[in-house]
């Protein structure tokens, strides 16, 4: 498969690379030599249990005493959502202007920006919101 590649720049890093040596010899740690593996995608929706992945099949852990981890203390699974959708659900990109307005400091003010910026280059439907509602209109006389 790496040698079909396009990029046939990791050919030119040294033998001495980690990557490298990974990449043609195969993994470091033979895959049955792992013992526990947890990721947050694997937590249990009673949020009190999180499967061990190194265990093959997700039915066969729940089965196995070593399948399943017990979590304590404030733990909570994290699922990310698009920046567009997120700020549509709490107001749209006046919520993004509106920052912009009450950032106080030069770092505030590129921190709100930027979100602004990377809302309106990702998300046609938010930059169809800020020209209909004309947004950018108000942006400019906020930054003036």
């Amino acid at each position: 498969m790496g040698q079909n590649a396009t990029d046939k720049r990791l050919f030119t890093l040294p033998n001495t690379s980690a990557i490298v040596k990974a990449i043609r010899t195969g993994p470091a740690i033979p895959e049955e030599h792992i013992l526990l593996s947890l990721s947050a995608s694997d937590i249990q929706s009673s949020q009190e249990s999180i499967v061990n992945a190194a265990v093959p099949h997700p039915w066969r852990a729940k089965q196995l005493r070593h399948g399943l981890a017990r979590l304590h203390g404030d733990i909570y699974a994290f699922s990310p959502f698009p920046l567009d959708d997120s700020v549509e659900a709490v107001g749209g990109g006046a919520v993004v202007l509106k920052l912009v307005d009450l950032s106080q400091t030069p770092e505030e003010l590129a921190s709100a920006l930027s979100i602004l910026r990377d809302l309106i280059k990702d998300s046609w439907r938010a930059s169809e919101e800020m020209e209909r509602i004309r947004k950018f209109w108000i942006l400019a006389v906020d930054l003036s």
